[in-house]
């Protein structure tokens, strides 16, 4: 079992990624998300001016839950998981970490 802390903080990061495709990418679903989202994505969590910039351990913890969240969902059988799948949709966001 997860402790507390963990499991809102992997809440958190994935209520963020949602927010961010409701109000930057015209209210895209996550399962809608392509590469161009997560790049954007990444662009406005690891680079803006101002207090909103992450360092990139808390980007890469992001990261790591939203790629637990994915591998999750999909072997849950989510009923809005996409269907078709194998290794490249396994591998999750692992390749927008920010190291």
């Amino acid at each position: 079992m997860r402790a507390e802390n963990s499991v809102l903080g992997y809440a958190r990061d994935v209520m963020l990624l949602l927010r961010f495709l409701e109000a930057s990418r015209y209210g895209k679903s996550i399962w809608a998300c392509d590469g161009d989202d997560l790049r954007a994505y990444t662009r406005v969590r690891l680079w803006p001016t101002g207090p909103d910039a992450v360092s990139v351990g808390t980007w890469n913890r992001s990261v790591a839950a939203l790629d637990q969240w994915v591998a999750w969902s999909l072997d849950a059988g989510s009923p809005s998981a996409p269907r078709s799948g194998g290794r490249e949709q396994r591998r999750g966001l692992s390749g927008y970490r920010g190291t």
